[in-house]
């Protein structure tokens, strides 16, 4: 490895970091017990829901059983899952239909009680999440609304410690009225033994947007940075685990490691499936849209997500993006439809091998100018060799180069080169480099991913390499104008993968997607740019990796 090319080298996923991706990436299956709670906190999200009291036990048996799969999590939520009757019921049911982890979140009042705090232990209670906003009773219960719950939720904790059996770790929700105290908070509880904090960003919804709490506990995250960053450096410490949840990753730079797994975008589609599906079958927005959208942890993924809605209803995307190696759920008909608007201009089609891709090419579904990506270029060759026009016939224009061996025989073909920058393909671009340097035809594309293990497994840092190519002729793709300033600007672009059988937006292909292609942020420090109103930045997982440093504003 070359100078350059070390001092590029993404940092190695450390052990913490794997720990919390494995986390984030088992199966979860939520199920509620009740819609009650013996607490009133001031910024519950359920706080504007009925209150439909306990589920009935068929129910909540019958549910844990539905989402059962080997190494799944069971999280027994509410209200508060431990007011429920039969909740040490339903722990041994979880125990017994297999689950490898049982987890609660409570506000713990319940397991100040010592016999219940034993018997959910017995059960099979595996962690508890204790909801813990304050490290006084002063704080903690003006939050919570409970006079003496403090007290009563650190007797369950100091149960659950000295009994051993069950894991025990805090969620602090930052808002106006601890945000100031966080940093003391930690240190309380790291004093009782605990080492795992989730710091939730207060979120514009249920009782905290109620006109009397509205004010008092959102803040200003400019303002209070000084005392969360005093908190979140205590992520550093040996056997700590800080997680932040919903908040705003312009605030990481420098602890980027804080940044939240994108994938966590998946449970909060789930929490509100419903408000989506209205928007995906009659266009339907939020109804929390408007105002509340400025100090939302999801403004910019239902934006984008309004984006492509409008996008389909009005025909206005240029190219079509198809990846026939995940097998696009569009039905044959609706994706007639698609192709036969006289809008396409162009498309990028993905396959494993060139006879895949012709099938799509042969039949002259695909209008207007093509990118091909194949796995394995070989075949694709030799009808080149043989039979050209079969390929000029589809309007094919560029090539897309993934794999370091297949970028020298690629760039002798007449067509336009799109080689993407990984650790594999770096070395031989660097050889080619000369041979490449004058050519405006060549587009050297970095890529999102989905992963933080793939992404430090792939990605150079990307700085470091396009600095080596800034004097050439080359253009860029996927990187910001300050990191090279021959950027290809991509045209409005439909997805297949986004869509259901019908054409409508499927939830699921969306947030994948949203996650892989469109999850981006830029710096703070990118105010002061000149492209600040145009520029997206750079890809979440590429910010995790690599840092807001990459990031180097240009002045106006």
């Amino acid at each position: 490895m070359s100078e350059r090319q070390a001092a590029g080298a993404p940092p190695a996923l450390d052990s913490t970091a794997q720990t919390k991706e494995a986390a984030v990436h088992q199966h979860r299956h939520w199920v509620r017990t009740t819609y009650a709670c013996n607490n009133h906190c001031t910024f519950c999200l359920d706080g504007d829901a009925p209150n439909f009291g306990h589920r009935r036990e068929a129910e909540v048996r019958a549910d844990i059983e539905a989402g059962f799969q080997p190494g799944a999590r069971l999280i027994l939520s509410g209200g508060e899952a431990s007011i429920h009757p039969q909740f040490i019921d339903f722990v041994a049911h979880g125990k017994k239909t297999g689950y490898a982890w049982i987890q609660t979140i409570t506000n713990g009042r319940m397991f100040a009680y010592q016999p219940f705090a034993l018997q959910a232990a017995a059960a099979g209670l595996s962690e508890v999440t204790f909801s813990m906003h304050g490290h006084t009773s002063e704080l903690h219960d003006t939050l919570t609304g409970i006079p003496g719950g403090f007290a009563q939720a650190l007797r369950g904790m100091t149960n659950l410690l000295k009994d051993g059996r069950i894991v025990v770790n805090v969620d602090v929700v930052i808002n106006g009225l601890n945000y100031k105290a966080l940093d003391d908070i930690l240190d309380f509880y790291m004093r009782l033994g605990i080492h795992e904090f989730d710091l939730l960003q207060i979120v514009p919804f249920g009782r905290a947007w109620r006109p009397e709490n509205r004010a008092w506990l959102f803040y200003d995250v400019d303002e209070a940075f000084p005392y969360l960053n005093r908190a979140f450096k205590r992520a550093a410490a040996p056997g700590n685990y800080i997680w932040t949840n919903r908040f705003p990753v312009a605030y990481l730079e420098g602890i980027e490691h804080l940044i939240q797994d994108p994938h966590k975008l998946f449970d909060e589609m789930r929490g509100r499936r419903e408000e989506f599906e209205r928007f995906t079958e009659r266009g339907e927005k939020l109804q929390c849209a408007g105002e509340r959208c400025a100090f939302c942890f999801l403004q910019d993924y239902c934006q984008t997500l309004y984006a492509l809605g409008e996008q389909l209803a009005s025909d206005a995307y240029a190219c079509l993006e198809i990846d026939l190696r995940e097998q696009p759920a569009v039905g044959p008909e609706t994706l007639q439809a698609i192709l036969a608007k006289n809008h396409l201009t162009s498309w990028r089609l993905r396959a494993q091998n060139v006879a895949a891709a012709l099938l799509w090419l042969d039949s002259g579904r695909l209008p207007g100018a093509g990118a091909l990506e194949l796995d394995d270029w070989t075949v694709f060759l030799k009808i080149w060799e043989t039979t050209p026009d079969r390929l000029r016939a589809h309007g094919l224009r560029r090539l897309v180069a993934s794999a370091p061996e297949s970028i020298e025989t690629l760039s002798r073909l007449p067509f336009e080169l799109e080689i993407t920058v990984t650790k594999t393909t770096e070395p031989e671009l660097m050889r080619l480099k000369s041979a490449l340097a004058g050519r405006s035809d060549v587009v050297l594309a970095y890529p999102s991913v989905e992963t933080l293990t793939e992404a430090t497994a792939t990605l150079v840092e990307p700085a470091a390499f396009f600095a080596d190519w800034r004097e050439t002729a080359v253009r860029s793709r996927g990187v910001p104008e300050c990191i090279h300033p021959l950027v290809e600007a991509d045209p409005p672009t439909l997805r297949l993968s986004a869509l259901a059988a019908d054409g409508r937006i499927d939830m699921s292909g969306y947030t994948r997607d949203y996650i892989r292609f469109d999850y981006h942020a830029a710096s703070r420090r990118c105010q002061e740019c000149k492209n600040r109103d145009d520029c997206r930045g750079l890809h979440l997982n590429t910010l995790r990796v690599f840092g807001f440093k990459t990031l180097q504003p240009i002045s106006r």
